[in-house]
């Protein structure tokens, strides 16, 4: 099993490594214990967020008004742009921790998501 780090270390300017997590922040590429990751280019953006803040708690809305660059919206708006999330985290939470142990990416109670190495 691979060393598991516990905070996001970049190994340089354009590498963020947690646990067996990698990404390539210049050639858009995802591996997860060596084997690549198919993202889209909003799965990557919220994988690069939450790896750039590990252990970190971030809500629905922070990860649209990051990810989709949303601006504050009209009160029924909110809700669609949280749901492209909760969409979005569904699938990177299956293509990142799909049969790989431990898991990765975490949701917690109420909507918000996190990156933390094994069970909370």
């Amino acid at each position: 099993m691979a060393h598991v780090l516990l905070t996001c270390i970049p190994e340089s300017g354009d590498r963020l490594q947690f646990a067996d997590l990698e990404l390539d922040l210049l050639r858009f590429r995802a591996y997860r214990d060596g084997q690549p990751l198919l993202l889209t280019p909003k799965e990557f953006g919220l994988l690069a967020l939450l790896m750039g803040s590990p252990g970190a708690v971030f809500t629905s809305w922070q990860l649209a008004e990051s990810v989709w660059k949303a601006k504050p919206p009209a009160a029924g708006a909110r809700h669609v742009k949280c749901q492209a999330v909760a969409i979005a985290m569904r699938r990177l939470r299956r293509k990142v921790d799909g049969g790989s142990r431990p898991r990765l990416l975490h949701v917690i109670r109420g909507g918000s998501f996190m990156l933390a190495a094994g069970p909370l």
